[in-house]
Parts: C-alpha cells; structure tokens; sequence
C-alpha cells in the first residue's frame, strides 16, 4: 500500500451518511473513492501520476494544488469534503478552511485526519 492508494478505511467510520457530492482535496489514486457507492465525486491532487490513476474512479479529478485550482471548483456544492492528512500541507490553514467552507453546501461536512506525529516510526 503506497502514499498515494490508500482507502484509509479508518478514516470512513466519521464519513455522515447522505453524501451524494464529495471533494477530495489530495485524492491520489483515489482509493479512498472505494469506500463509496454511487456517487458523484471529485478531487484535487497535485500528483500528475497519481491523478492520472485517479481519473479511471472519480468523476472529476483537477490537477494541482488546491490554492492554485480552488477556483475550477463550484461554490456551495459539495455535500461532504474530505481532507486525508493534507492540512498539514497547507500553507495558511485558516486561509484553506475559509476556503473549502465556501465549497460546501449548507448542511455539507468536512472530515480530514493529521498524521500522529507521535509515531513511533517518526522518531526512528
């Protein structure tokens, strides 16, 4: 399992039911598109070769980093937007939450993880 396919089934059990329109920012390979049904999702990854993987399982897949793409998205649209250890990456986190809040649709949601910097790998 590579850094850019992995389903992160752990992170799922926090995805609300309902969610028919779903952004990820920093899909990858989309993998973690596999936990889903029939739905309509997007992504964002700055990976040119992970997001031409990605392609062949999500229905919308922009190429870049978000700051750089945030405008090819639609405003007030996505009913759940999921965000897999790529805050950290951001560069102005209150910036990026502004913004992808403005991508959400009223009662839309927002799941993300941070990597454990705890880990005992980390320190090795």
């Amino acid at each position: 399992m590579g850094y850019y396919n992995s389903a992160r089934v752990e992170v799922f059990d926090f995805v609300p039911s309902g969610a028919q329109k779903i952004l990820e920012i920093g899909c990858g390979e989309g993998a973690f598109r596999k936990n889903f049904g029939d739905i309509e999702y997007w992504g964002v990854e700055p990976n040119v070769a992970a997001a031409s993987v990605a392609v062949k399982s999500l229905t919308h897949v922009i190429v870049g980093g978000f700051e750089d793409v945030k405008h090819k998205l639609p405003n007030a649209y996505f009913d759940l937007i999921v965000c897999n250890d790529v805050i950290e990456h951001m560069t102005d986190h209150d910036s990026f939450f502004l913004a992808i809040r403005d991508k959400l649709s009223v009662d839309g949601n927002i799941i993300g993880s941070v990597p454990n910097v705890r880990f005992v790998d980390n320190f090795i």
